[in-house]
């Protein structure tokens, strides 16, 4: 027999064995967790962690920030403006007395308190337009005052032997009347004007709460 037809059929005898090929190695997980000095991602940072559906709170609404207590000069206001009515009713009551009737000084008195009395109210209601008309219908009124006072004196000292008692103490007495008017509207003026009022009447900014 030829050797290699034995060599042939010592092969064919022996079993088959499997080739496997060399396997590549395993790519080693990449590294996820985040990087100790790296923050947080702001892309990612108004939604849960959980995964679950994220809530947003409605905004608060805007408030006006209004203090429920005025200032003093405020308060000073209104109660000058009811003494000033106080006042203005006792003079038309002395000027119907002498005069025996209602003329036109005495409705423009009776206007005037009851502008006064209105101004104060919106001015404590912070109403800037009040505050500016209170303090210049105050000016407006002390001039006035001020040139009946020296008109009433010059006239006093010029009839003062002519007129007899009976009109000399009405006239003295509207005179202390006048004089305590002087007073109160220049401490309306002052109040008005008062740092104080201007800050209460000011416009208030929204602000949120």
């Amino acid at each position: 027999m030829d050797d290699r037809t034995t060599l042939r059929s010592i092969v064919a005898e022996l079993p088959a064995q499997p080739v496997s090929a060399p396997l590549a190695p395993e790519p080693a997980p990449a590294d996820l967790s985040p990087s100790p000095s790296a923050g947080p991602d702001p892309a990612w940072s108004t939604y849960p962690a959980s995964g679950e559906e994220q809530l947003y709170a409605p905004a608060a609404p805007l408030q006006v920030d209004s203090s429920p207590t005025p200032p003093a000069s405020v308060e000073r206001i209104k109660v000058l403006a009811f003494v000033m009515a106080g006042l203005g009713t006792v003079s038309i009551i002395m000027a119907i007395s002498i005069s025996s009737g209602a003329g036109i000084q005495t409705l423009a008195g009776i206007v005037g308190m009851v502008l006064y009395v209105v101004l104060a109210i919106q001015v404590q209601a912070r109403k800037e337009w009040a505050r500016v008309l209170i303090g210049v219908f105050a000016i407006l009124g002390f001039i006035a005052n001020l040139v009946t006072l020296v008109t009433t004196l010059g006239v006093l000292a010029l009839f003062q032997g002519m007129l007899g008692n009976s009109y000399v103490a009405p006239i003295v007495f509207g005179l202390i009347l006048d004089l305590a008017g002087e007073v109160l509207l220049i401490a309306l003026v002052v109040n008005a004007f008062h740092r104080d009022t201007a800050a209460w009447c000011a416009p208030v900014p929204l602000r949120a709460t």
